[in-house]
């Protein structure tokens, strides 16, 4: 009995710790689009300010269209949006996204940084991503 119980116990921790890395392979890739989504969100409210605004010579000012994109007109007072402001847009079953977008050249670049984190179990695990917005005049 001791022979069979060994011989069983060795194939199913093998089998356990597969899965574990499965789930964790799917979240992982789950969390990535999560956040490439909400880069081009972003992109696309800092593309149709210009689009409606022109070409705006305040490259900054985007940033401002971005708190109309986030109120809720049941709330009774709306986020104030400014570079470097970290904002908890949503949650999405287990994965809460985060972003905040910063001066990094005033009026050439901005820098968003996109977080999404989620817990298996007791671990807190997330992916990060940015990418840099230029003042492209077209």
């Amino acid at each position: 009995i001791t022979i069979l119980m060994i011989s069983i116990a060795g194939p199913l921790t093998i089998a356990q710790k597969s899965l574990m890395a499965a789930i964790y392979a799917k979240d992982q890739v789950t969390a990535s689009f999560l956040a490439q989504q909400k880069i081009e969100e972003i992109k696309n409210r800092r593309d149709t300010y210009f689009m409606v605004n022109g070409n705006d010579t305040q490259f900054d000012n985007w940033i401002r269209s971005e708190q109309a994109d986030l109120c809720d007109p049941n709330q009774a007072a709306c986020p104030t949006v400014t570079f470097g402001t970290t904002i908890t847009d949503t949650q999405v079953g287990k994965f809460t996204i985060t972003h905040s977008v910063a001066k990094t050249n005033p009026g050439v670049e901005s820098t968003v940084t996109v977080t999404v984190s989620w817990k298996n179990g007791t671990i807190v695990n997330n992916i990060t991503l940015k990418n840099h917005l230029f003042n492209v005049v077209l």
